[in-house]
């Protein structure tokens, strides 16, 4: 059970997430498709280090290598895919004070 105060600080950040518009158009902006694809991608990151451990371990610069490749090109897919999600920040136009 939340207390009074812990009930109003919990409502007050509920008010604040709903007028934040940058929140309100990121929660938009990432469709469940590519939240469906997301965890592809953190899949194959999660394999590509584990190969990269197993070939530490077993001392195989080759598998290592590979483990390597496997994981830096899944993040860098991973990257790509949060990037086309994320929504850019808002550019104002004509808003720009006098220097004084």
């Amino acid at each position: 059970m939340l207390s009074n105060r812990e009930e109003r600080e919990l409502a007050l950040l509920e008010q604040a997430l709903l007028a934040d518009r940058d929140c309100r158009r990121t929660v938009r902006k990432m469709d469940r498709r590519s939240l469906r694809r997301l965890w592809k991608f953190q899949a194959a990151l999660g394999f590509g280090v584990f190969v990269l451990i197993a070939g530490m371990v077993l001392d195989s610069e080759a598998i290592a290598a590979e483990g390597f490749v496997i994981g830096f090109l899944a993040g860098l897919a991973w990257a790509g895919v949060r990037m086309r999600t994320t929504p850019r920040p808002r550019q104002r136009h004509g808003t720009e004070r006098p220097a004084r």
